[in-house]
């Protein structure tokens, strides 16, 4: 007999013995353990959905019990990973996975906080809501003509973009190695001094951009036109803006790029 039948049996088994408990968290706990063994073994195209009915029975039939945070967890991850899948399959539908996801945690968290499956709800959400921000532009651009960046921007709704012209750091070296000395500064353990005494340099560019906020948890990109800049080398800098300011703690993505005739 193969090793996922005898497991499956293992689990009913398991089952059964728990059947009279007096609390069930060890019955669900065994239950939900079996789901997934069916689930992640299981080659039905329906497996989603069959997945999907059984977490909502457990959850409902639990409902009082802090075990239903456990079952919301699972279906939380099941909406979440289908959400996942959103750029290949850009529906309306699979845009809000992971608002529903979010949502069946919050609920489970605020009625089950110290549950495991409360939990591990907290960080599922913590995940979903956080914020990323990314900049890019070309690397060479014409100068005096206008440079636009491509910004991607998640549970952000609110983002400065300065520019600081910089010096070559070394004429040797190439793109992606300045790139990498840049990212050791913005991630080092000197950051957020790094980051103050960098934002107290002036600027040749600075402007906030506000971005409505759909509320489904999703990276959204905007080709943003900023300004003309003469021949130089610079640094773009995007941070969130805590009102109307950047904090220490902001989010920050950066790039690098050049103004100069090398594409004409």
């Amino acid at each position: 007999l193969s090793h996922k039948y005898l497991a499956l049996k293992l689990y009913q088994d398991l089952i059964r013995f728990h059947l009279q408990d007096e609390d069930p968290k060890t019955l669900v706990d065994f239950d939900l353990k079996r789901l997934h063994h069916i689930y992640f073994n299981s080659s039905l195209p329906s497996k989603d959905e069959l997945f999907e009915a059984a977490m909502l029975v457990i959850r409902e039939r639990y409902d009082a019990h802090e075990s239903s945070a456990h079952a919301a967890f699972n279906l939380a991850i099941l909406y979440h990973n289908q959400g996942a899948k959103y750029d290949n399959n850009p529906t309306e539908d699979s845009r809000w996975y992971y608002k529903r996801a979010y949502d069946i945690c919050r609920e489970a968290y605020e009625r089950f906080p110290e549950s495991h499956g409360g939990k591990s709800c907290e960080a599922l959400m913590r995940n979903i809501a956080h914020p990323s921000l990314d900049i890019s532009l070309e690397e060479d651009n014409i100068p005096n003509t206008n440079v636009s960046a491509l910004l991607s921007v998640r549970n952000l709704n609110k983002v400065q973009i300065v520019i600081y012209k910089i010096p070559y750091k070394n004429i040797k070296a190439g793109y992606f190695d300045e790139i990498s000395d840049w990212a050791q500064h913005l991630g080092g353990s000197r950051i957020i001094e790094w980051k103050q005494n960098l934002l107290q340099t002036e600027p040749i560019y600075s402007k906030i951009f506000t971005f409505e906020d759909e509320g489904d948890y999703r990276t959204k990109s905007y080709e943003i036109p900023l300004t003309k800049l003469p021949a130089g080398h610079y640094l773009a800098l995007a941070a969130s803006v805590d009102s109307t300011h950047i904090s220490s703690r902001a989010v920050f993505g950066f790039n690098i790029f050049d103004c100069n005739n090398l594409i004409l």
